[in-house]
C-alpha cells in the first residue's frame, strides 16, 4: 500500500481470485480508501490498461494492476501492470504472464494512465518496439524520490511468468510451490512523463 502525501488516502492493490481455481481466473486492480476507513472507490481498472496481445477469440489476455506508489505531491500514481493470459494458447497457460509494464496517472486530473515501460515475455509475438529477446524484465517495488521527478524500480529479469507458481498438487493441498528464481535483479530510475500534459 502507499499513503497520499497528507495523510488522507492509503492506495492499495485489491487482488480477487475465485476459490479453488487457478490463475487464470485472478484479478488486481488499484483503490484507495480513507484514512478512517468507509467505502473503497477504484482508481485504475482493467479497462484503462489494455491489453496488448488479445485478439478477443481464441487468444485472451488481460493487464493486472500492482504496486502503487504515490507522488510526494500527491499529485500521480505509478503502478505496475501484468499481462496475464486468460486462455490456454500457443504454448501458454492460463495464467501465465507474458509482460510487465510499468504506468502513470494524473490523479488530479484523473488522466492518464501513460506507459512508461514495458517488457514481454520472450515467446509473447507481439514485442515492445527495439527491445531484444534478453530484455524480458519484471518490475516490482516502485518508489519515487523526494522531489518527484524520478521513480525507482526494481527489475529482475527474466518475466516471472508464474506469480505464483501453482502445481496440480500443491493447488488441491492449498499450498504454493514457486519455481522462480531471477538471473539478475537491479535498481533502475525511470523520468515519468507527466500525463497531465
Amino acid at each position: 500500500p502507499s499513503w497520499s502525501p497528507d495523510g488522507r488516502y492509503i492506495y492499495y492493490q485489491r487482488e480477487t481470485q475465485e476459490p479453488n481455481t487457478f490463475l487464470g481466473n485472478h484479478n488486481s486492480t488499484i483503490w484507495r480508501i480513507t484514512n478512517s476507513g468507509g467505502s473503497a472507490t477504484e482508481v485504475v481498472g482493467n479497462s484503462q490498461c489494455p491489453a496488448f496481445w488479445n485478439d478477443g477469440a481464441l487468444f485472451r489476455s488481460r493487464v493486472e494492476l500492482y504496486s502503487p506508489a504515490v507522488s510526494p505531491d500527491g499529485a500521480r500514481l505509478a503502478f505496475v501492470g501484468r499481462e496475464r493470459i486468460l486462455s490456454t494458447y500457443q504454448g501458454f497457460t492460463s495464467g501465465d504472464v507474458i509482460g510487465e509494464m510499468v504506468y502513470v496517472k494524473d490523479l488530479l486530473s484523473n488522466t492518464g494512465p501513460v506507459l512508461l515501460l514495458r517488457s514481454a515475455h520472450p515467446q509473447n509475438p507481439n514485442q515492445p518496439p527495439g527491445v531484444t529477446a534478453d530484455e524480458d524484465w519484471g518490475f516490482s517495488s516502485l518508489s519515487w524520490n523526494p522531489t518527484g521527478e524520478e521513480i525507482f524500480v526494481v527489475r529482475s529479469l527474466p518475466i516471472n511468468t508464474k506469480f505464483p507458481q501453482y502445481t496440480n498438487d500443491s493447488h488441491r493441498k492449498g499450498s504454493m510451490t514457486p519455481d522462480f528464481v531471477a538471473t539478475q535483479t537491479e535498481l533502475i530510475r525511470v523520468i515519468p512523463k507527466d500525463p497531465g500534459r
